[in-house]
């Protein structure tokens, strides 16, 4: 009997190890979940950030020809102006859906773009371009949603019948 003690405690002492190595991985596990998590919000911040300054840049870059052409400017249909004035809306489609649909910064709809998009509907060749697409591109599916969001912010902001009325 005596000669199995030695091989027990051995068995014992390993049984303690293996349960040691055990908890040490699950530690390792948990902080190794714990690191990729963090990976992850990092990125998607990062991804968020770059979403940003490529819609900012499309919209400086359309802002600019907008400007060139003045607020009282004749809006002619089928110019290069009239692509420009529409580019604008379908930026800030753009913008809406990345805001509200993809859920991506999404409390800067409420505290920007909800905004912008009033102002630039008190602007007679904006507010033009914008019935004109309401009827047309934006008459249908996920645009038609966006229009209505648009027509809802004015309301909103402006206490009036809508951009269109």
């Amino acid at each position: 009997m005596r000669l199995w003690q030695p091989l027990m405690r051995w068995l014992r002492a390993l049984e303690s190890f293996q349960a040691s190595i055990a908890l040490v991985s699950a530690i390792a596990a948990l902080a190794a979940a714990l690191i990729a998590s963090w990976q992850i919000w990092e990125s998607r911040k990062a991804a968020e950030a770059q979403a940003y300054l490529e819609m900012r840049q499309r919209f400086l870059n359309v802002a600019q020809k907008l400007d060139a052409y003045g607020e009282n400017a004749p809006l002619v249909r089928d110019t290069q102006q009239w692509k420009d004035f529409r580019s604008y809306w379908y930026i800030s489609f753009d913008e809406w859906y990345i805001t509200r649909k993809l859920g991506v910064f999404p409390d800067l709809w409420e505290t920007y773009y909800a905004e912008a998009f009033a102002r630039a509907l008190n602007k007679r060749n904006m507010r033009a371009t914008f019935c004109e697409l309401r009827t047309t591109d934006f008459s249908k599916g996920i645009r038609y949603e966006f229009a209505l969001a648009v027509e809802k912010t004015y309301k909103d902001k402006t206490d009036s019948q809508g951009p269109c009325t």
